[in-house]
């Protein structure tokens, strides 16, 4: 939201800048063109105005000047007729010439125009006093010194008069063509300067704006950049969960599977305790499993809440060891691993804290230590009090260290990630969340602890977690006293009272076992003839699988991943296995591999093919597709229904007549 106010905010700044820059431009094309129309209308005033009247007024000033120097030419030559009359002829035209031009100025294109009017009505009496001058000359009665004194009284003063107006005409006219290249120097110097200012201005906009431009550009980057990582990230939180829900569907559909077919033998076989008995503890076993695994999905929901909570309590040490020790040992027995536990330096056996949470955190340890080890390695547990750094604390180092397979150096960083799990052919067909470590580490981090982790591939891993814990004090050591007394005495007592129940309930049982088994006797199984392949990586899945198909008449054979059943189905000769039920997810080649190997295997050498169904955990509809796609000819879920296995197994095995049945039934 704060991105996108932002580049808003970009944006109306940019425009902004935009219309100043448009605005910029019109201002520059108006002032330029105001400015060029001043300069045109004052040039074309000059030149129909004063530059017109100076032009005029020096051509009269010339002429005037060339009549004064006929007018003495006229004087001196009196007496000789044909020079008097060229002289007329030249008086008359210089007279035409400068009336001419006195006619042709506008009095109104000046700024005193009665300059003008003055010289007007001066060169009409000379013009008057030329033409009786003229006359004078052409008389040959009148003296030339008559002529000489008329000319001198009232002519050439005239003439002189004249020049003076002319040459004031002039003089105003030039000071007026120069005010007009004045302003019209002042208009280009103005048009310059505001080119220029506008111009600079422009430029400043333009830069202005190509920085916001880039800003912006930037800006909407940075939002794609931040859009596309948060999409990343959805995606991967997305594909994280959907990776979580299809382990988490596989991994309790495993013990399901158990519980449920476990059941049905349980159901078939009431007639036999014993039988029963072995059903009901793998049943315990794949309940408490099943309840592990729920639990760590609800730890994990709990802690990303915030609603994990501690409680303080207090605890023994000693106990806690002997618990956790009493965990451990029967565990890694049943690999055959080598066990090691260990306290050192425990000074203050009595503390407070969550020992239920400090026993879920070593026993995820424990867990995976005996999980991710092979038979004959080693788990080490030991339990040290730190040195005290703060009254009334102490901090308890648990350490479990393995000699398993280890991690790879790379996957340590996410080794605490939620739904994390390192892929390799040991992992991958080891059941798991991928939540543990992560429960783990937040756990630590809720008391104030602290974990880490050192591993080597192949060599093995180490854990060490660090938790503070008060010190009890004698009230509570007395309370944590008493409170052990009360537990062994009830204890002692509860064994007694089971015993004596115990013979009741026995007796009880043995009742409801034999009247269930001859309800059950009467239901009639789905009898058939034939051999299956069975294909499964778990033990408990490959009893149960195993037990209901012999159960319904069928021969069974046994296979533990994809490399055994491809080899088994290549030693056999065509049509020794009617049926092969798959599985998925198997160490060395999964299901989907094998089926492909398989149904290449027939078609290379023209058998026919084998039908196989595939018997899973994997039950998302696109689990489904991916199998079909394989080549498989049917999808069954687990935990197995027991109806489907038996339409499957009629599908494709031929059914067994009625002596097949009582030999079936009495071999089981």
């Amino acid at each position: 939201m704060a991105n996108t106010k932002r580049i808003d905010s970009a944006k109306l700044v940019t425009r902004a800048a935009a219309a100043v820059i448009g605005c910029l431009l019109i201002a520059f094309f108006v002032v330029t063109v105001n400015n060029m129309v001043l300069i045109s209308n004052q040039v074309e005033d000059i030149k129909n105005g004063p530059f017109k009247v100076s032009m005029n007024a020096g051509r009269i000033e010339t002429n005037l000047a060339r009549l004064d120097t006929v007018i003495n030419q006229l004087v001196s030559s009196h007496g000789s007729l044909s020079n008097t009359q060229d002289v007329v002829e030249i008086c008359q035209e210089v007279d035409e010439t400068i009336s001419s031009l006195l006619a042709g100025i506008d009095k109104s294109t000046i700024s005193n125009p009665e300059n003008i009017h003055l010289l007007n009505v001066d060169y009409q009496m000379l013009s008057n006093r030329l033409g009786y001058l003229i006359n004078m000359c052409l008389n040959e009665n009148i003296s030339g010194e008559s002529i000489a004194n008329y000319t001198s009284l009232y002519v050439s003063p005239l003439i002189a008069q004249l020049l003076a107006n002319s040459a004031a005409v002039l003089d105003e006219t030039t000071a007026e063509v120069n005010n007009m290249y004045t302003v019209v120097n002042a208009a280009s110097g103005q048009t310059i300067l505001m080119s220029s200012i506008l111009m600079a201005a422009v430029v400043v906009m333009v830069f202005v704006y190509m920085v916001l431009l880039r800003r912006k550009d930037a800006r909407e980057q940075k939002l794609r950049e931040d859009l596309e990582l948060t999409i990343e990230q959805a995606k991967s939180a997305s594909n994280a969960k959907s990776m979580f829900l299809s382990n988490m569907s596989h991994d309790i559909r495993t013990p399901m599977n158990a519980i449920v077919g476990l059941t049905t033998i349980a159901n078939e076989n009431l007639d036999d305790p014993v039988r029963v008995k072995q059903c009901l503890t793998r049943i315990t076993t794949s309940s408490q499993h099943l309840l592990s695994l729920i639990n760590d999905a609800l730890d994990m929901n709990k802690i990303e809440s915030g609603k994990a909570t501690l409680n303080e309590e207090v605890f023994s040490v000693q106990r806690l060891m002997e618990e956790l020790t009493g965990i451990l040992q029967p565990s890694a027995a049943a690999k055959h691993l080598n066990t090691t536990t260990d306290m050192k330096n425990v000074t203050y056996d009595v503390l407070i804290g969550d020992t239920m949470r400090i026993r879920q955190i070593i026993l995820n340890l424990i867990s995976n230590a005996i999980k991710y080890t092979n038979e004959g390695d080693d788990v080490q547990l030991s339990i040290t009090e730190l040195p005290q750094t703060k009254p009334g604390i102490v901090d308890l180092q648990f350490i479990v260290e393995d000699s398993g397979i280890g991690m790879k150096r790379e996957f340590l960083e996410y080794v605490f990630e939620p739904f994390e799990r390192e892929r390799n052919d040991f992992t991958n067909f080891t059941e798991g969340t991928g939540l543990g470590m992560a429960i783990t580490k937040n756990l630590v981090q809720l008391m104030s602890g602290k974990i880490t982790v050192e591993s080597e591939l192949g060599v093995g891993t180490r854990f060490t977690v660090r938790i503070p814990l008060k010190i009890a004090d004698s009230a509570n050591i007395k309370l944590l006293t008493e409170k052990q007394e009360d537990e062994e005495r009830e204890e002692q007592e509860g064994t007694a009272v089971f015993k004596d129940k115990g013979r009741h309930v026995h007796d009880n049982a043995g009742e409801r076992i034999a009247t269930t088994a001859t309800a059950a006797s009467s239901k009639k199984k789905v009898k058939v003839s034939g051999r299956v392949l069975l294909v499964e990586d778990n033990e408990i899945n490959m009893d149960i699988a195993q037990e209901l198909v012999t159960s319904r008449g069928a021969e069974v054979e046994c296979a533990y991943d994809g490399i055994e059943a491809v080899s088994k189905v290549a030693d056999s000769p065509e049509g020794y296995y009617d049926l092969i039920f798959m599985d998925w997810q198997m160490p060395h080649m999964d299901g989907i591999e094998a089926t492909r190997t398989i149904i290449q295997f027939c078609k290379d050498r023209g058998r026919t093919p084998i039908p196989i169904i595939a018997m899973t955990a994997n039950a998302f509809v696109e689990d489904r597709e991916v199998a079909l796609e394989a080549g498989m000819d049917g999808f069954m879920t687990k935990p197995i229904n027991v109806k489907e296995l038996e339409a499957n197994l009629l599908k494709y095995l031929p059914a067994a007549t009625d002596d097949e049945s009582e030999d079936a039934g009495a071999h089981i």
